[in-house]
């Protein structure tokens, strides 16, 4: 059973639940009506390493900005990470007749740059599995069904919820406290 409890943000339709945080805020987002841009079910970052470890965020524009500003697509919380750190723009790409959809990663100017695969990079078309590195943040880049987000899903659920009550643990509530300076840890 998921969690109940969620900041009061007006949430996008969608079919399967996706978390995808902005600030201080996690907005849930149902599928149901989502057209993919990509032809497949969607191209995904999931955080393996760094403060929002295991949170999911679905690339559903044609340009996404990463970074730590409160303007940005994909909020990281990083110190390391630039207010407006990289752009990810969906790009069509014609291949003998068909029309593939690729993600190019673009560095904004960072402070810190940006790493995919541990190779500084400024400019690069990602591929499913690359690991792109924004200050001390890690980010998978995957090519995901709807089957492979809910399990994903699933596993953030559980790891923030408790089972039996169905609210945020305490360990998550601590750290989305400390991030807004409430406590101190």
């Amino acid at each position: 059973m998921p969690c109940q409890c969620r900041l009061g943000v007006e949430p996008r339709s969608m079919d399967i639940r996706d978390t995808l945080a902005s600030d201080a805020q996690t907005v849930e987002l149902h599928m149901a009506e989502w057209n993919s841009v990509a032809g497949i079910d969607g191209f995904y970052f999931t955080v393996i390493a760094g403060a929002n470890f295991g949170r999911v965020f679905l690339l559903d524009k044609t340009e996404i900005i990463l970074g730590r500003g409160s303007k940005v697509d994909i909020h990281v919380d990083d110190e390391k990470v630039s207010r407006q750190h990289l752009k990810i723009s969906l790009v069509k790409h014609d291949v003998q007749n068909s029309a593939k959809l690729w993600a190019v990663v673009t560095d904004l100017h960072s402070t810190n740059g940006i790493f995919i695969n541990g190779i500084r990079v400024y400019e690069q078309v990602l591929r499913n599995g690359d690991k792109l590195k924004v200050g001390e943040t890690i980010l998978k880049f995957e090519t995901n069904d709807h089957l492979d987000v809910a399990y994903h899903d699933k596993l953030y659920q559980q790891a923030i919820c408790d089972s039996l009550t169905s609210l945020l643990n305490r360990h998550y509530v601590q750290r989305e406290l400390y991030k807004l300076k409430v406590i101190t840890i």
